[in-house]
C-alpha cells in the first residue's frame, strides 16, 4: 500500500514539474522579446538625437553668421553717427563756448561799472554826512605831526635795556625829539622839556619815590608826567597820568601835549 503512493505522488511531481518547465520557458520567451523591441527604440532614438545635434550645429552656425553680419552693419552705421554728433559737438561746444565768454565779459563790464558807482555813491555820502568830523580829524593828524616835530621829551629809565625797549617804540610812533635819563638820581628838566616820562613797564616799582621827588621838585605848571608802569597814589594827581601798555602810553602821550598845546 504504502509503495502505491509513493508511485502517485513521484508521477504527479513529474507532471506538474513538466508543466512549470513548460510555462517557464513560454514567459522567457515573452521576456526576450520584449527586450529585443526595446533594444531597437533605443537605437531609434540615439539616430534621431544625432539628426538633432547635427541640425542644431548647421542652425547654430546660421544663426552667428547672421549676427556677424548685423553687427558689422550697425557699428558701420553708429560709427556714421559718432563722426556726426563729434562734428557737431565740437561746433555747438565752440559756440557755446563763445557765447560764454562774451556774456562774462558782458557781466564783468556791467558789474564793474555798477560797483564804482556804488562805491562813488557811498563814499560822497560818508563824505557829505561826516564833512565835519573828517575836517577835524585831518587836523587832529596834522597837529600830532606837529607835536612830534616841535616837543621834546624826557624819558627817565632804570637801565640800558629799559632804554632800548623804549627807544623802539619811539621810533615805531615816530618820535624823534627824546632825551633818556639812566638811574635813581634826580635830573632838573631844562626848561625845553614839554613832558617827562618815568618808565616802570616791568612793575618793579623802584620809581615811585624818584617820580614823587620829580613832582614836588617842578616849578613849572605847563610840565607835564606820564607814569608808565603800575597805578599809584603820587603827590600830585593834576599832573600825571598812567599808561600801562605800549597803546596807552602813545595814547597818552599824544593826550597830554595837545592839553598843553590847546591851553597856551
Amino acid at each position: 500500500m504504502k509503495l502505491k503512493i509513493l508511485i502517485i505522488f513521484f508521477l504527479t511531481s513529474i507532471v506538474i514539474y513538466g508543466q512549470n518547465s513548460k510555462s517557464n520557458s513560454i514567459e522567457i520567451n515573452k521576456l526576450n522579446n520584449r527586450i529585443e523591441i526595446l533594444e531597437g527604440q533605443k537605437e531609434n532614438i540615439n539616430k534621431q538625437s544625432e539628426l538633432l545635434e547635427k541640425d542644431f550645429e548647421i542652425k547654430k552656425k546660421d544663426l552667428n553668421s547672421e549676427f556677424l553680419a548685423n553687427k558689422i552693419e550697425i557699428d558701420q552705421d553708429l560709427s556714421g553717427i559718432r563722426n556726426l554728433l563729434y562734428t557737431l559737438g565740437i561746433g555747438v561746444l565752440g559756440l557755446l563756448l563763445g557765447y560764454w565768454f562774451y556774456f562774462k565779459s558782458f557781466i564783468n563790464r556791467k558789474a564793474e561799472e555798477i560797483s564804482e558807482n556804488k562805491i562813488n555813491d557811498i563814499v560822497s555820502n560818508i563824505v557829505e554826512t561826516n564833512k565835519d568830523k573828517i575836517v577835524n580829524l585831518i587836523k587832529s593828524q596834522n597837529l600830532e605831526l606837529l607835536l612830534k616835530e616841535k616837543s621834546h621829551l624826557l624819558v627817565i629809565v632804570e637801565n640800558e635795556i629799559d632804554k632800548e625797549f623804549l627807544s623802539t617804540f619811539f621810533k615805531e610812533v615816530n618820535i624823534k625829539n627824546v632825551t633818556y635819563s639812566i638811574g635813581n638820581k634826580y635830573t632838573k628838566p631844562t626848561s625845553d622839556i614839554n613832558l617827562v616820562i618815568f618808565d616802570d613797564h616791568r612793575f618793579t616799582k623802584t620809581n615811585h619815590t624818584l617820580f614823587n621827588e620829580y613832582l614836588e621838585k617842578s616849578n613849572n605848571n605847563d610840565l607835564l608826567f606820564i607814569f608808565f608802569g603800575d597805578r599809584f597814589n603820587a603827590i600830585d594827581r593834576e599832573k600825571v597820568n598812567f599808561a600801562n601798555s605800549k597803546f596807552t602810553l602813545y595814547n597818552q602821550i599824544m593826550n597830554s601835549l595837545k592839553y598843553n598845546e590847546l591851553r597856551k
